[in-house]
């Protein structure tokens, strides 16, 4: 297990320093803020695993509602204009829903992840990666989209979610899992590997050109 934590950790420190070595190609994009976002990660991850490895439930669901936001706010940007009211109006309701959640008893921010939130989140998420996606396979230069760091960065989290998602949707691991519960640790900890393997692969392959 104490791999899966050093790994887990690690490998969000690796992103971030790709992040930054890559920045010239996504700076003129909405991505340029990914670095802060990837930085942010990796320092909280590097203290909670060195200092702060007990009783830091809270922390987790302040970065969950973190990711949540930053991966909403930058698909936002990529969506057509006809959608992006509708959008924001239903942005803000799952905001209040998530810290509704906490503040009436659903989830224990101290004490429980967040549940309730990270799951509904997770799928609207989902649902804006796909038509963000759509989206790149109209643009013209559709040949470039495997060197485009959108689509890497998309492909990224899609995988994160559709991984993470069906975890989080079982509530009170220690009384409904049991001994299944260090599987399902294994099963989140391999969808972190993954996305952050393709994002890094993506920063790597893709060029500044085919970046919008």
């Amino acid at each position: 297990m104490e791999i899966i934590k050093f790994i887990g950790t690690y490998i969000q420190l690796i992103t971030f320093v790709v992040s930054v070595l890559t920045f010239f190609k996504y700076r003129h994009t909405v991505l340029k803020w990914l670095p802060f976002y990837l930085g942010l990660f990796a320092i909280v991850e590097l203290i909670c695993y060195h200092f702060y490895q007990r009783n830091n439930v809270w922390v987790y669901n302040m970065l969950a509602f973190i990711q949540l936001n930053f991966h909403f706010w930058i698909l936002y940007h990529y969506l057509v204009f006809s959608w992006k009211k509708v959008i924001a109006a239903i942005l803000i309701i799952f905001n209040l829903f998530y810290i509704g959640s906490f503040v009436f008893g659903l989830n224990d921010f101290f004490k429980g992840s967040s549940t309730f939130g990270f799951v509904i989140g997770g799928m609207l998420v989902m649902g804006l990666l796909l038509m963000v996606l759509g989206e790149m396979t109209k643009v013209k230069k559709s040949k470039g989209i495997l060197r485009n760091v959108l689509f890497w960065f998309c492909f990224s989290i899609l995988v994160s979610y559709s991984i993470s998602i069906p975890v989080f949707a079982v509530k009170n691991w220690s009384t409904v899992l049991q001994d299944f519960q260090i599987d399902m640790i294994r099963i989140l900890f391999s969808s972190i590997l993954l996305s952050h393997l393709l994002l890094n692969f993506g920063l790597l392959w893709s060029k500044k050109k085919f970046t919008y």
